[in-house]
């Protein structure tokens, strides 16, 4: 598989890198799927910038500990409520990203629960960016 260029735009060169082949071929062999396998840190590291950059952009300059966002803040044309939710979670356990328990409206009503940036985060961001 070729190597494509990062940014990725659109779904198709997304699930591209997600899938590593075409779905109408025929089922690959071990040694095949290895070769694709290379993509992965690429698609990572483009999902992990969409949640990140969407957290860094949103929290107005208050802070990493400010402002937490819903899952579905994330979500868009190719991105899932369960990927948003993935990516968050793989975020929070490499320390990007922490997830909040209560989250509050600005009239003091609850507002349930999302993930914010934390400073690891935002030198994670500057890294793949």
């Amino acid at each position: 598989m070729r190597d494509l260029p990062i940014p990725i735009s659109g779904p198709v060169i997304l699930a591209t890198l997600i899938r590593g082949r075409d779905q109408r071929a025929p089922r690959p062999t071990f040694a095949e799927d290895a070769d694709t396998m290379v993509c992965y840190p690429a698609a990572q590291a483009f999902l992990d910038r969409h949640v990140l950059q969407y957290m860094h952009g949103n929290s107005g300059g208050r802070g990493s500990d400010w402002t937490a966002f819903y899952l579905r803040c994330f979500v868009n044309d190719w991105i899932t409520k369960d990927m948003a939710r993935a990516i968050c979670r793989s975020l929070t356990v490499r320390g990007y990203a922490c997830y909040e328990r209560r989250l509050w409206t600005e009239d003091g009503e609850t507002a349930g629960a999302g993930y914010r940036i934390t400073e690891a985060g935002r030198e994670y961001l500057k890294q793949i960016a």
